[in-house]
């Protein structure tokens, strides 16, 4: 089978940005070969005993208040940065290894390992120019060890960016980075699943909020951080996370990733709860979307744009 490639226009009617966002900047800099190909019969097979494997296993759950896993992966990276400098591959995640990965309904093969990154960077990219370009502050949320707020500040110079992260090394990082970039950008520490550590946070109708695979860690304990938001009012809310409510239960490719997430205890509920704040008054749900993309076991790549009301 030979390999094909995303184009950018296909990864902006996914992301629900298609004619809503100027493209061009993403073109210039440099838009990443994303190519990939179906399985043969041999590989499938392969992939499902691998699948099948990984959910026998024990595997870590979120929704506990435990941050030691973290403070030693995104620990990893900060000494990585200490001992060769801040670089975009230098605050990678470790995680991004797969060469097959779920795309559009389907597994594949990519053609390069670093396929998951790369289609992320232009999602990102692509959601932050449409949603997040008017606000003069940006909080990431869970912000890990801050590729997001690099690419905030090239974005947006003069925004003041807070990354928050209940990982002691990563404050550490966006510290360095603000150093390095001269980023109007301050880390904090933050805990999702108390809501402790905001008070000091930007808030108001001036402000963003933006999680991307951190509310995953909180399970169905998402009511302390959800309560914050209401109270903090901020003027848009930007997610893009594990929705487990937007597989398809009678679909056996999307049954695998449902059992993984709950295997995971990834978040759960949240998306029921906006509903239900909609009902209230409580919420404007602005979008809310499957990109059909993501690592080999779930897409954590679904999409939430909200704001309290």
């Amino acid at each position: 089978m030979e390999f094909q490639t995303v184009s950018l226009d296909e990864i902006a009617r996914v992301a629900g940005v298609d004619g809503k966002t100027n493209k061009a900047f993403i073109e210039d800099d440099g838009f990443p070969r994303l190519a990939y190909r179906r399985l043969n019969e041999d590989e499938r097979k392969s992939t499902l005993e691998k699948v099948l494997l990984e959910l026998d296993k024990d595997l870590p759950r979120s929704g506990e208040n435990k941050s030691g896993r973290w403070d030693k992966g995104w620990g990893e990276i900060l000494n990585r940065v200490r001992s060769g400098g801040v670089s975009e591959a230098a605050l990678r995640p470790q995680y991004f290894t797969h060469d097959i990965i779920r795309i559009f309904g389907d597994y594949a093969r990519v053609e390069d390992s670093s396929f998951e990154y790369d289609f992320s960077y232009v999602v990102r990219t692509l959601l932050f120019q449409r949603y997040l370009s008017d606000f003069k502050s940006i909080v990431e949320i869970g912000c890990g060890p801050g590729t997001n707020l690099v690419l905030l500040g090239q974005m947006f110079p003069g925004v003041t960016l807070v990354g928050c992260d209940w990982a002691r090394p990563s404050q550490e990082l966006v510290d360095i980075i603000a150093q390095n970039y001269g980023f109007r950008l301050t880390g904090k520490w933050f805990n999702m699943l108390t809501a402790e550590g905001g008070s000091d946070l930007p808030k108001g109708v001036e402000t963003a909020f933006f999680t991307m695979h951190s509310m995953e860690q909180l399970g169905s304990n998402f009511q302390p951080f959800l309560n914050f938001i209401l109270k903090s009012k901020p003027g848009l809310c930007l997610h893009v996370e594990p929705i487990d409510d937007l597989y398809d239960p009678g679909i056996p490719f999307d049954e695998l990733a449902i059992r993984y997430h709950q295997k995971r205890n990834y978040l759960q509920g949240f998306l029921e709860a906006l509903h239900k704040l909609k009902e209230k008054g409580h919420a404007n749900i602005i979008d809310v979307r499957r990109l059909g993309f993501g690592s080999l076991f779930h897409e954590g790549y679904s999409l939430v744009v909200w704001r309290p009301c």
